[in-house]
Parts: structure tokens; sequence; C-alpha cells
């Protein structure tokens, strides 16, 4: 079964790519077997360069901005707009940037966006994902719409985004911070215990790959211990 996009613009072969269009074919197949950008660019080389060196690698590989932050921008946006060799390199790059499997698998499950103003709760749409991150505060921007189909959202219409994840996330109030590093404190052999969780950042939910029935140390969690693997006595809830 082939399982790769067709085009309305003609592929090219690999021997009809000029030479450095050829490398990355080569790479891509070698990748994770979708030569399909390469193919259909090769019907414009200047193009081709122009993108890659003038304005991918200096938008996104600038050196300005974390590189974790940039992969994940990167795969966003390959989610949105749907392309398959984009999704199949970016979650690549994404694992090689640092990007936990957890938090790549949270982005591409996230679903049922909803707005809940009071009583009201209107099911949304993404439109668009700004691929500008402010490097201070890590955000982007996004826009959203009433889900197709229903009515426009009313001008000014405020609430709570909500949307649904398949992968568990801790709550930003359980990180504590211990010799400089973000984690938390889980019950091991019975015992509290920090453990250290490198891709957390302060105030924001962290993903995780723990067991569902991992009890985390929620009262006397800010106790715990001034070093890694060591805390004081602590009250324990089951989260």
């Amino acid at each position: 079964m082939d399982l790769l996009p067709h085009t309305p613009l003609a592929r090219l072969s690999r021997q009809q790519l000029p030479a450095h269009m050829q490398q990355a074919w080569d790479a891509a197949l070698a990748l994770h077997g979708d030569t399909t950008f390469i193919e259909v660019f090769g019907q414009a080389p200047q193009a081709y360069d122009w993108y890659l060196h003038e304005f991918y690698r200096k938008f996104f590989y600038s050196g300005r901005i974390e590189r974790s932050v940039v992969e994940l921008v990167r795969l966003r946006l390959a989610n949105i707009h749907g392309c398959a060799f984009c999704n199949r390199s970016d979650t690549l790059a994404a694992l090689a940037g640092g990007v936990p499997q957890a938090q790549i698998d949270s982005l591409q499950a996230a679903g049922a966006w909803t707005l809940v103003a009071g009583e009201t709760v209107r099911p949304l749409r993404i439109r668009r994902v700004s691929p500008v991150v402010e490097a201070a505060g890590q955000a982007r921007d996004v826009v959203l719409a009433a889900a197709a189909g229903d009515a426009p959202l009313a001008p000014g219409l405020a609430g709570e985004l909500r949307w649904r994840s398949t992968v568990p996330h801790l709550p930003p109030a359980y990180l504590q911070q211990i010799d400089g590093r973000l984690g938390a404190g889980v019950v091991r052999a019975g015992e509290p215990v920090f453990v250290a969780l490198p891709h957390a950042q302060a105030g924001r939910p962290v993903a995780g790959d723990w067991p569902l029935q991992t009890a985390v140390v929620d009262q006397g969690r800010f106790a715990l211990g001034l070093r890694a693997g060591q805390t004081s006595g602590a009250g324990v809830n089951g989260q």
C-alpha cells in the first residue's frame, strides 16, 4: 500500500535532481523514508535553495531561541497544516532537540478545544499558530475560531480555554526547585523522594510518563530536602 502523498505537482526522480538535492533526497530516505518534499521542490531548485538557506535556517535556527522550543513550534505547525513529510521530519527533530516523547505525544493528540465562558461552552478549532516565539516567556500566538458549522464567536467573548490530552501532566503547583533543578516529590518504597524533571518549566504543567498510580507528594511538599534524592518527612497524597 502506498502511504506517501499524491501531490498535484509532478515529482522528479532522484536521477533528475541536482547533485545537492540528491544528497537531501538520500538523507530524507535514510531518516524516515519519505522523499516527497525534495522531489516536488526539484521542479524549482532555486526556490528550494532560498527556502532552505535564506528562510528556514535563518528563521528557525538563528540561535536566538532555545532549540527545544523551536522544535515544538515546528512540530505544532506541521500538525496543523498536515504535511506528512514535515510531521515525520519534525517529530524526529524534536526528539533530537531534547523534547521528551510524552510532550510530543501530548502535542499531537491535543483535541476537543473548547472555550468555557460562564455557562457557555463553545467548541473551537485552530486557524493559525504564529511561528514567532517570545523567547523570555516561551509563548506563541494561537488564532482560534468557532468550530466548523457553528455560529461565529461573539466579539469580546472571554473565558477559559480547555483542551483534551491523552498524556498525563503534572500541575505546576507540584514542581519544586532543588539544587537548581525542577522536579517533584513522589513516593518510592514508602518514602518521599525528589525526582528531577529535566524538561519542566516553572509555572507550566509538565508532561510525564509516570504511571497513573504514582503517589505524588502533596501535603508537606515544600519541606522536601535541600538536595536531590534527600527529603524530610512529608505527608503524602496519591494524585
